[in-house]
């Protein structure tokens, strides 16, 4: 088998889904390196294979592709048939809203500031020196 679906790769990395593979790569290195996780310098064995099958999958583009489809057929509950408590029940994690991108909000954000009452005589008194 050239993945397992079952187990979260991302989680592994600690990287987004949605990571580029430069992330990916630096996310190997640093986990394999710095956090001392590589066999050779003390890291346990077994956590050292996970990491490079998580990087091994992740890294390659096609295998990345057909893991997140593999991985997007499951549930949150990890059973295909088997509704979420939050709805939907699909699995299909495509179609779970994402978490909004900070730049995103700067729309609102200043749509917000200009319907607000304009700035107190303190605010433009400092302002003005």
């Amino acid at each position: 088998m050239q993945f397992r679906p079952e187990i979260d790769y991302y989680e592994i990395l600690q990287v987004h889904p949605r990571a580029s593979p430069e992330i990916i790569k630096k996310a190997y290195r640093t986990l394999m390196g710095e956090m001392r996780a590589h066999p050779d310098l003390g890291g346990d064995v077994e956590r050292a294979k996970l990491i490079n099958e998580a990087y091994r999958v992740l890294g390659d583009e096609d295998l990345r592709r057909a893991y997140d489809r593999a991985r997007d057929g499951r549930t949150v509950w990890g059973e295909s048939g088997r509704a979420s408590p939050a709805g939907g029940g699909s699995g299909d994690r495509s179609r779970r809203s994402a978490e909004p991108n900070p730049l995103d909000l700067i729309p609102r954000i200043r749509q917000r500031i200009s319907r607000t009452a304009p700035l107190g005589p303190a605010f433009t008194a400092a302002k003005s020196r």
